[in-house]
């Protein structure tokens, strides 16, 4: 199973990262962030570092990442909207 980890070059998203790859193969984590460049050294480890920005839905490239913003609700996606 892939697990994606969106906002990945924040704080809270390099953590997170930090830890899936103590629990689960770096082939399984996709990190997706508007600044792939910042996360050199976890897609030298084999993290799939992928470009994206929930405010350019034609630049998230994979379909489940679409899928999984469309599925939280409008009041949620706003308020995250807002916090950006």
């Amino acid at each position: 199973m892939r697990i994606g980890v969106t906002g990945a070059s924040g704080q809270l998203g390099m953590g997170v990262l930090r830890h899936l790859l103590t629990r689960t193969s770096a082939s399984d984590v996709v990190a997706i962030t508007r600044t792939p460049e910042k996360l050199a050294t976890f897609s030298s480890q084999g993290v799939n570092v992928r470009p994206g920005d929930f405010n350019d839905e034609k630049g998230l490239v994979s379909g489940d990442v679409r899928r999984r913003q469309a599925s939280f609700g409008a009041s949620e996606t706003a308020r995250d909207n807002d916090r950006h």
